[in-house]
C-alpha cells in the first residue's frame, strides 16, 4: 500500500486547520496535451503548484485559459451540475500527471464556460473522476488528507453479495 499526506505547511495544528478552511487541500499537478505512447516530459505543459482536491466536484476542471495555452483537443460540450444550477462546459483531452500520487495518464478535463465571472479560483480542480482511484482519509483535527492506493483488495473492497452474508 502506498501513501501520500497532503498537509499545508504551517508551524502548528491550529494554523494548518485555518489554512485548510481558507484554501483547502492542494497538490502539485502537471498538464500536457494528450500523448500516444511514452510522455515526453519536455513537451509544452503547465505546472500547477496548487491544484485543489475537491471531493464535491464531479470532474477534473481546468481554467479555459490553460486549454487554450496548451492547444488541447476539444472532445465534447457538457452540462455540469453546480450548486448555482447547470453550467456549460467543454471536455478536453489532456495528459494529467500527479507525481506525488504516482499518477499519469490521458484524461478528460473540463473547462467551465464562466461568462462574466472571469477565471476560476484555482487553475485546476481534482474531482471525483480522478479521486475514485484513491482511498482518502481526512483528519479534521490535524488538517491533513491522506491518500492511499494499491490493489482493490488492499482496500477491503467487497461485493454486495459478500456483505449480505
Amino acid at each position: 500500500m502506498k501513501h501520500f499526506l497532503v498537509s499545508p505547511e504551517a508551524p502548528d495544528t491550529i494554523t494548518r486547520r485555518r489554512l485548510v478552511e481558507i484554501e483547502g487541500h492542494t497538490i502539485r499537478v502537471r498538464i500536457y496535451a494528450p500523448t500516444v505512447g511514452q510522455l515526453d516530459q519536455s513537451a509544452p505543459h503547465r505546472t500547477i503548484a496548487n491544484a485543489l482536491v475537491d471531493t464535491g466536484a464531479s470532474d477534473v476542471f481546468i481554467d479555459a485559459s490553460i486549454a487554450a495555452e496548451l492547444n488541447l483537443r476539444e472532445r465534447n460540450p457538457r452540462t455540469i451540475k453546480t450548486i448555482r444550477g447547470d453550467a456549460g462546459g467543454v471536455g478536453y483531452s489532456a495528459y494529467l500527471a500527479v507525481p506525488d500520487l504516482e499518477f499519469g495518464e490521458n484524461f478528460e478535463v473540463v473547462a467551465l464556460r464562466m461568462q462574466g465571472q472571469g477565471r476560476m479560483n484555482y487553475d485546476l480542480v481534482l474531482g471525483r473522476t480522478f479521486l475514485e482511484r484513491y482511498r482518502i482519509q481526512y483528519d479534521g483535527p490535524m488538517g491533513t488528507m491522506l491518500f492511499e492506493w494499491g490493489s482493490p483488495n488492499d482496500f477491503g473492497v467487497h461485493s454486495n453479495e459478500e456483505w449480505d452474508n
